[in-house]
Formats: C-alpha cells, sequence, structure tokens
C-alpha cells in the first residue's frame, strides 16, 4: 500500500530492482497529479503487472473549486501473479 503525497511515481522508478525481483501485489494512490493514474500503471506494466483502478472517480480540488475541479481514479492495483 501506497499513499505517499504525490510521491508514488518518484517512488516506483527508485522500486526497479524490487519490482523486477518479487512477485507483488500492489495499491498505490493515483490522485494526487493529474496524470498519476497513467504514469504508474505504465511503471507496472512494464515489469509485466497486471493493473486495475478503483471503481468510480474522485473529484480533486485545488483552490477555487470550479477552476480546478478534477474526476481522477483513486487507486492503482497492481499484481504479477
Amino acid at each position: 500500500k501506497m499513499d505517499i503525497e504525490g510521491a508514488e511515481v518518484d517512488a516506483l522508478h527508485g522500486a526497479q530492482r524490487i519490482l523486477q525481483n518479487y512477485n507483488l501485489k500492489a495499491s498505490v494512490c493515483s490522485y494526487h497529479k493529474p496524470d498519476d493514474c497513467w504514469k504508474i500503471k505504465s511503471i507496472f506494466n512494464r515489469y509485466g503487472y497486471k493493473t486495475s483502478t478503483s471503481e468510480g472517480y474522485m473529484i480533486f480540488v485545488d483552490g477555487d473549486v470550479w477552476d480546478s475541479a478534477d474526476f481522477r481514479k483513486g487507486i492503482v492495483y497492481a499484481n504479477n501473479y
């Protein structure tokens, strides 16, 4: 489980050896930045993981709700079993 306030993509890039050498099951928050869901899924897919996302969407707001509201997937699930 990973929820590190927007640093998830960087952490996964730093975990290359772990992703390659272990059979993992992961839940990674993907709502902190607009492209996080796509980037996180891409990293896992590169190492042969199957990915899916949580159902529905979260509304992410930064500042004025009407200027910045964005619908994002909350969690990326991955496993390589």
